[in-house]
């Protein structure tokens, strides 16, 4: 006859925490992924074998959920002292200790095994190097090295260069530094990435930004109103709690806050302001946006009007869409913007064309000549980047 240990064998896998007073249920903690149950043998036995229908959850790894709970702790920036004051109910959360030492060194184990799939590229393609300045929250200037390839782009290492001179023969030791830690065997070309940025940026600030007196600012003037308006949009939204209350009643993709560190950023508003075109219209017409007034007798009641008069304007989204595409930033890739520079014009006239209604062959737009003229204009900049 079998003994009662060998009829339940499945109660040494889990953790008796309180025994039962009457019948058969007991508190248990399962070894494997720290679910703490109450039940019988038979929901000890469905937890850890997975049986359906038993009223009971399955049992996970609980190595592979810690790592999954460790890894939103590092991309997220959560304190780990956060485990100390949280209830994460039946799951019993990885240490302190286990967070910044043991996950830790596993998580990066796992990054490196990704990003050894762009490494291996390398060898065949090759890979460009680029540097880009930039500066953090304590106006630090940093310099990011990369290497940039068709399989995409990796972070190598970030100089603080506070104390430096940024000149030719410091900007050359960065480059050897990166191109030591790459690997000389595999760099086909290195560059400035921030010149090149600044490049492109100051071509599409020229078209959307014109200065008064510059040639063209009659013909691209709409595109800086349409601009100010979408930041106003954005910020009204974003300011009032009644407006903010009814927008995320009917979207899960929040407006941003950009911080306007090149004027690019500008695009990402618009782009996020179109993501969320029915919301927003929902938000005009919901019954709760009468709470507030419009008659018009102050500065926020008059912002009132006009924010509701372009998101339920047509000829608005319009206008959004077509910038939108004439700013298309889809992949671009650093040893490819010379090539592709031509085409980007092309395409370019292909839209204005369309929205015009003229010939691609014997047609004219006084908006595209003023365009090719800076793209051009920026492409001899860009040529000198790639030769220097």
């Amino acid at each position: 006859m079998l003994s009662t240990n060998e009829l339940t064998p499945l109660w040494k896998h889990v953790e008796l925490i309180e025994e039962a007073k009457f019948g058969g249920n007991k508190k248990f903690c399962c070894r494997y992924c720290g679910a703490v149950k109450t039940g019988s043998y038979t929901k000890v036995k469905a937890h850890l074998l997975k049986i359906a229908n038993q009223g009971i959850e399955y049992a996970t790894d609980k190595d592979a959920v810690d790592k999954e709970c460790a890894r939103a702790f590092y991309t997220s920036a959560i304190p780990f002292n956060f485990l100390a004051t949280s209830n994460l109910a039946d799951y019993v959360p990885p240490t302190f200790d286990r967070l910044q030492m043991t996950l830790v060194t596993q998580e990066r184990t796992h990054v490196d095994r990704l990003l050894l799939l762009i490494r291996d590229t390398w060898r065949k393609r090759g890979t460009s190097i680029c540097l880009d300045g930039w500066s953090d929250l304590q106006q630090r200037p940093l310099i990011n090295i990369m290497p940039a390839s068709l399989s995409g782009s990796m972070f190598i290492m970030v100089v603080d260069s506070s104390d430096k001179t940024k000149d030719a023969e410091y900007i050359a030791s960065l480059f050897i530094e990166g191109i030591e830690k790459i690997g000389v065997e595999n760099i086909i070309s290195h560059i400035f990435w921030a010149r090149v940025v600044h490049c492109l940026n100051m071509a599409l600030k020229a078209i959307c930004e014109p200065f008064d007196k510059s040639s063209h600012y009659l013909e691209c003037k709409w595109v800086k109103d349409l601009l100010d308006e979408v930041h106003k949009v954005n910020c009204f939204i974003l300011n009032h709690n009644l407006s903010r209350s009814i927008f995320n009643r009917y979207s899960n993709v929040k407006l941003l806050k950009v911080v306007k560190t090149r004027f690019a950023s500008n695009v990402i508003v618009v782009e996020y302001l179109m993501k969320v075109k029915e919301a927003l219209e929902k938000t005009m017409m919901d019954l709760d946006w009468k709470g507030f007034k419009v008659n018009g007798k102050n500065p926020v009641e008059l912002n009132v009007m006009k924010i509701r008069d372009l998101l339920l304007s047509e000829t608005w989204w319009d206008k959004i869409d077509f910038l939108l595409k004439e700013a298309d930033k889809d992949r671009a890739i650093l040893h490819l913007i010379y090539d592709k520079w031509g085409s980007m014009i092309e395409k370019t006239k292909e839209i204005i064309f369309y929205r015009e209604v003229q010939d691609l062959i014997i047609g004219h737009s006084k908006i595209f000549d003023a365009i090719q003229k800076f793209l051009e204009k920026r492409l001899l900049e860009v040529k000198h980047l790639f030769t220097t």
